[in-house]
C-alpha cells in the first residue's frame, strides 16, 4: 500500500492543555510518533476564536474581510436580520452566500470527509456526528471517535485521504469539564497507536486544533446591562436607542445600533466580565479599545498597525514589550506607549500576552461588514446568558446548559490552539508560532507534492 494521509481536525483544544498532555506523558502514541516531525506549539486562532469562523481560514484561505457572515451568530444589516449558522441547524446555511471557489483538499485523489462541512467538495462526505446524534448526548462523541479511527486502515483500502473532524474534545468540555476533555485525548491516543501499528510507515498524519477553551466561573448578561440603561433591544434599528444585540453561549457578542458606540463603551467599562469592547471611529478611521482596565486606539499606518493608548493599559501589552517601545520622554512621563508593528511582529511580540494578536483580530473583525458596531470579547470565568430570540426581541433567558469551558474570545487559551504532523512526506521542523491561516498553504504545499 502507497503512503496514505490522514487529517484530524480537533475542536476547541488549547496549545496549552494539549502540550500539558504531550509533555507529561499521558499520550505516549501521540508523542512516539509525532516528536521529531512537525509541530506548531501556537497556532493563533481568529476572532470570534469558533469553528464556524476559523474553518473557512483554513480550508478556502478566504480573509474574515471577504466572508459575509462573522461568527455562528450575527446580524445582517442589509435585511436587518438575525442569522444563525450553527452547522448543527444547517437548515440556517440557505440564507448564506455560498463560497464559489474550492476547498483546498479537493482535486486530491479519492478523499473521505468526515465532519468537516467546509471540505466536503472534496470527495465522498459524511456529516459531523452532532448532526446524526445531536448534542445532548455528546458523551457518545468518544465513541464515535473509536468508529471511526478504528475504521481508518480499512478506509484507506478505498481511500488516500481521510480527514476527520471530531467534535468530541469541544463537546465534552463544554459540557462536562476537563476530566472528560483528557479522557478524550487520551482515548484519541489509544486509537492513534492502534491505526499508526496497523499502517507501520506508509502513513502521513496531520492533528490541529481550530481554537482553544477556557474555563468559567459564572455567566453575564449583556442584554439586563443595555435594558437597564435605557436601549431598547429590537430586530429593527428605527430609534437611537434601539440595540440589536447578538449574543450565544460563546464568548463574544457583536452590537449593532444607531446610537453613538461610545455611550455604551462606557457603559461597559464599569464591568470587569468585559474583557475587550472594540468600536469603529469612522472620523478618525481607527478602532477604540476599551474595557476597565482603560482604553486604547488602533488604527493602520501602511504595513504597521498601531496601538496607542489614551488611559491605563486595556490590552496589558505594557509587560509584554520592551523598553525600547516606550523611548519617547513624554509617553513615559504621561504612562502611555505607542507601538506600532507589522503583522508579523505583533504575533512573535505580543505572543505571551494575555490578549495574543489581538490588535490584528480586532482590526480584521471590523474588516467584515456585517461586524457589530461594537464587538465584546468577555473575560475569562464569564460567557453570556443564552437568550432565545423571537422576532427580534429577547423573550426568555434559558440556565440550560451549563458551560465548565468556553472559547470565541480573544484570550490567550481560546485563541491559541496547535498543529502536529509526520510520515514519510511531512518534514520535521518545530515551529513557536503560525497564524491559522498559515494551514492552508500547509495543506496545499503538502498535496501538491504528494500528487
Amino acid at each position: 500500500m502507497k503512503n496514505k494521509t490522514l487529517i484530524i481536525a480537533l475542536d476547541g483544544v488549547s496549545s496549552k492543555d494539549f502540550f500539558n498532555f504531550y509533555n507529561s506523558g499521558k499520550i505516549p502514541n501521540i508523542k512516539s510518533f509525532f516528536d521529531d516531525g512537525l509541530i506548531i506549539e501556537n497556532l493563533v486562532s481568529t476572532y470570534p476564536s469558533d469553528s464556524a469562523t476559523c474553518y473557512p481560514l483554513i480550508t478556502h484561505n478566504l480573509k474574515l474581510s471577504e466572508r459575509e457572515e462573522i461568527g455562528q451568530m450575527w446580524y445582517k444589516r442589509k435585511n436587518q436580520q438575525f442569522m444563525y449558522l450553527w452547522d448543527f441547524l444547517p437548515m440556517f446555511h440557505s440564507r448564506v452566500k455560498k463560497v464559489k471557489i474550492a476547498s483546498v483538499f479537493k482535486g486530491y485523489k479519492k478523499t473521505l470527509i468526515i465532519g468537516m462541512l467546509e471540505a466536503k467538495d472534496a470527495g465522498f462526505y459524511i456529516p459531523p456526528f452532532h448532526v446524526v446524534f445531536g448534542l445532548n448526548i455528546s458523551k457518545l462523541g468518544i465513541t464515535y471517535d473509536n468508529i471511526v479511527l478504528k475504521s481508518i486502515p480499512q478506509l484507506f483500502n478505498y481511500f488516500d485521504t481521510i480527514i476527520f473532524s471530531s467534535f468530541s474534545a469541544d463537546h465534552l468540555l463544554h459540557s462536562y469539564g476537563f476530566e472528560d476533555l483528557e479522557t478524550s485525548i487520551k482515548n484519541m491516543d489509544e486509537k492513534i497507536g492502534y491505526v499508526t501499528n496497523k499502517l507501520k510507515d506508509k502513513l502521513n498524519i496531520f492533528i490541529f486544533a481550530d481554537h482553544g477553551n477556557s474555563p468559567l466561573k459564572g455567566k453575564f448578561s449583556l442584554s439586563d446591562v443595555l435594558r437597564e440603561n435605557g436601549y431598547n433591544l429590537t430586530r429593527y434599528l428605527r430609534l437611537k436607542k434601539d440595540v440589536a444585540v447578538v449574543t450565544n453561549l460563546l464568548n463574544y457578542a457583536f452590537i449593532y445600533t444607531k446610537d453613538d458606540p461610545e455611550n455604551i463603551l462606557n457603559i461597559f467599562r464599569k464591568y470587569p466580565q468585559i474583557g475587550v469592547a472594540a468600536s469603529k471611529d469612522k472620523k478618525n478611521n481607527s478602532i477604540i479599545v476599551s474595557n476597565s482596565n482603560g482604553r486604547a486606539r488602533i488604527f493602520r499606518d501602511k504595513e504597521k498597525f498601531c496601538y496607542i493608548n489614551e488611559e491605563g493599559n486595556p490590552l496589558e501589552y505594557k509587560e509584554c514589550f520592551k523598553e525600547e517601545n516606550f523611548n519617547n520622554i513624554e509617553s513615559k512621563k504621561n504612562k502611555s506607549f505607542n507601538i506600532r508593528l507589522t503583522k508579523e511582529e505583533w504575533l512573535k511580540k505580543s505572543l505571551n500576552c494575555r490578549f495574543p494578536y489581538a490588535v490584528i483580530r480586532i482590526y480584521e473583525a471590523f474588516e467584515n461588514k456585517n461586524c457589530g458596531d461594537i464587538a465584546v470579547s468577555f473575560d475569562n470565568g464569564y460567557c453570556p446568558n443564552f437568550s432565545f430570540i423571537l422576532g427580534g426581541r429577547l423573550k426568555f433567558t434559558s440556565r440550560w446548559p451549563t458551560f465548565y469551558y468556553n472559547h470565541g474570545g480573544l484570550e490567550r487559551d481560546q485563541i491559541l490552539s496547535f498543529l502536529i504532523a509526520n510520515g514519510k512526506d511531512i518534514k520535521s521542523e518545530r515551529k513557536k508560532f503560525a497564524l491559522l491561516e498559515d494551514l492552508y498553504l500547509i495543506f496545499k504545499n503538502y498535496f501538491d507534492c504528494i500528487k
